[in-house]
This record gives structure tokens, sequence and C-alpha cells, in this order.
């Protein structure tokens, strides 16, 4: 589902221009952070209002990729991505840690089939 809704950015929008860039872009970072609803909480994480953020979307107020709010964007999805890159090598480790104990590792089952891991077992 998710898949998808990102899908949906990468296609063309009624935004003209150098706009309509930058409105995907805003509209897909927003999303990649907060989901669904991701106006209001982006607002505050930008330090805007969530009508400005409308506005943008709506095509009233231009919105170009030199906007000053694009350090902020920046700056809150490298948050995401570390946070993220450390979740995700906790979850090896832990994953690999728990497969030495058991000492099992993924591998093929005789029938072909993979091998569950231990752990989700």
């Amino acid at each position: 589902m998710g898949a998808k809704k990102i899908d949906n950015f990468t296609q063309s929008s009624d935004h003209q221009g150098q706009n309509s860039v930058a409105v995907e872009f805003l509209s897909l970072a927003g999303f990649t952070l907060y989901g669904n609803e991701w106006i209001v909480p982006l607002a505050a994480e930008l330090g805007i209002s969530p009508s400005e953020i409308r506005n943008w979307l709506a095509g009233k107020t231009p919105l170009t990729m030199e906007a000053a709010i694009w350090p902020r964007v920046i700056e809150a999805l490298r948050g995401r991505e570390e946070t993220l890159g450390r979740i995700l090598g906790e979850t090896r480790a832990a994953v690999r840690a728990a497969n030495e104990e058991a000492g099992e590792e993924a591998s093929q089952a005789p029938d072909g089939s993979v091998k569950p891991l231990h752990i989700l077992r």
C-alpha cells in the first residue's frame, strides 16, 4: 500500500513547472516522514502553518526547489535516515545473535524450501 501511494507522487500533477517538482518532493517527504496525515506534523516540524503547505499543494502560493524550507525538510529526512539506519543495524545484529545462539543459520530445507529463521518459528 505504501509503495502504491509513493508511486502516485511521481506521476504528473496539475501543477506547472518548477512548482510541480517542488510540490511532488514536499508531498513525498511529508508522506515518508508522517504517513497519510502528514501536513500538520510536517508544518510543525518546519515551523510554518499547515495552511501554507495547503496553499503550496493547491497551487495558490508558488513553491520552488529554492525555497527556504528545503534545508529543514532535508534535515528532517536525514534525522529519520539516521534513526532507521540504527534500527536496521540493531535488528540485523539481534537476528544474527539469536540464530548463532540457537546454533542455526537460515538454510534450505530438504524439500528445497527456505528454512525459517529460528527466532521466527
